[in-house]
């Protein structure tokens, strides 16, 4: 029964988007593997390499587990063709498991590398993503809206207010 509960999709994010899905909701956990199987001590520390993927559950129950860059890919993927169009695609990123301060820049970076100009910045000023309507946002190119739930600090001290950055959760 508990495996049934923590398996969250069983589709891929390219059935998804093909079925109309624009939300999605990604837990995401830091997960170490070594790059170099058998190495101990410091060369196993010197060859680990850090993932980012997404989870649901514990995976001792049978929660799923997936490599998040494919992910990332796959909306890039989709929007591209489609950038005239009037596809949105909403990108949640919560529960920030294992991550360093340094894996959350390279969060920030590995979204704002993927999606480029497709990635709604962060207004600053004080502007609220609640007042952005949909015709106000057609009228850009921008096609994704990504909420990073981080503790880092707010977009105009990373990158000059109104920089190519995610948004806050707000």
């Amino acid at each position: 029964p508990a495996r049934r509960i923590a398996a969250c999709q069983s589709t891929s994010v390219e059935e998804q988007l093909a079925m109309g899905v624009r939300l999605f909701d990604c837990r995401l956990r830091m997960c170490s593997t070594l790059r170099s199987p058998g190495a101990t001590g410091a060369a196993a520390a010197a060859h680990e390499s850090r993932v980012i993927r997404t989870y649901h559950g514990s995976e001792t129950v049978g929660g799923n587990s997936d490599d998040f860059l494919p992910i990332l890919h796959a909306i890039a993927a989709f929007l591209r063709p489609n950038t005239r169009s009037h596809e949105v695609v909403i990108l949640s990123m919560s529960h920030l498991e294992n991550f360093t301060d340094a894996d959350r820049h390279r969060l920030r970076e590995l979204v704002i590398e993927t999606f480029g100009s497709l990635l709604l910045p962060h207004p600053g000023h004080g502007q609220a993503l609640q007042s952005l309507t949909m015709g106000q946002l057609w009228a850009t190119p921008h096609r994704v809206i990504a909420l990073i739930d981080d503790r880092l600090p707010p977009p105009q001290q990373l990158h000059g207010a109104g920089g190519p950055l995610c948004w806050a959760g707000e």
